[in-house]
This record gives structure tokens, sequence and C-alpha cells, in this order.
């Protein structure tokens, strides 16, 4: 389940593993395809830093504010999950021979919920999914139920945070 059970793990043995090892890291209960690593310094006012990524946060937002061009948590979550949805949507495509254009479009909405001051929040997803012009909706409706089922994200948060997907 997607964490609220947070688990920090050492970030010079994710560091150490590459794409094409096949090795547990510490604190994994599998070994990785893939592993990326990232700390944070500050909570939400601080910064997030990993290999190829150094962003600085901010709670702007939430409270009401303009933008300061600096993100937070839930902008990175959308970005992550629909990236990983796309690709999820694009091979199963190709196991049903379709090609799907480079690039297929996935707006996703992450909504930090609830009640801060009783310290009760949790998240909800909205994944919208441009049906390209060549492909049907009836299939790409199909391509995206197998999605769903098999991208990493959707089945992180499956029976933990909401999710709606769409093909538009």
């Amino acid at each position: 389940m997607f964490a609220r059970n947070l688990v920090s793990s050492s970030r010079t043995a994710a560091r150490s593993v590459r794409p094409t090892q096949m090795m547990a890291v510490r604190g994994l209960k599998s070994k990785p395809i893939f592993t990326a690593n990232t700390t944070v310094k500050g909570a939400r006012q601080g910064s997030v830093v990993g290999e190829a990524l150094d962003l600085k946060l901010s709670t702007s937002k939430i409270l009401g504010k303009e933008s300061d061009g600096k993100t937070n948590p839930e902008e990175m979550f959308s970005g992550g999950f629909a990236a990983c949805f796309a690709s999820a949507c694009n091979a199963v495509a190709l196991k049903r021979n379709i090609t799907l254009p480079e690039d297929l479009v996935v707006d996703s909405t992450v909504a930090l919920c609830g009640d801060m001051k009783k310290l009760d929040m949790f998240l909800e997803v909205e994944l919208k999914i441009k049906s390209p012009e060549k492909i049907d909706k009836a299939t790409m409706q199909e391509i995206v139920d197998e999605a769903e089922k098999v991208c990493p994200y959707s089945r992180a948060v499956r029976g933990n945070i909401d999710v709606t997907v769409s093909v538009v």
C-alpha cells in the first residue's frame, strides 16, 4: 500500500544500484529493477534532492497564497503517477500490437484533502488519458483498464487512495 508507513532507506545503498543490477537494496523486500532515492530537508518548506533532482518546496498554495515558483509533494506525486501510468498504457498497447503516440497525454490531479488542523489528511487522484485520434475510444478504454492493473503507482495506492481514471 502507499506509504502511510514511510520507511527511509540508506541513500548510499540505493545509489549503488543500477537499473541492470538485480540485487536487493537494504530495507526493500524485493529485488529492484530500478531504484530512485531522494533526500528531503526541511519538510514542506525545504528542498528535495536526488541524483537528477534539486527542487525547492513550498506550502504557499496549501495556505491559499499565490505560487512562489516552488513545488510541493502533491505536484511531484502527480507527475510521477502520470508518467508511470502513460508508460503502463504504452506497455499494454504494445502487448496488443498497438502503437500509441510518443506524446500520449495523461493529465493528473492530486488533491490533498481533509482537515489539516485535525491532522486528518488524505490524497485523491484523478487521471485523464487523452485518447489518440487514431485509436477508437473503446480500445483506448481497454488499454487504460489494463494499465490500471499493471501500473506500479496504481498498484501501490489501490485500496488506500481514491483514484478516478477516465479516457477523454
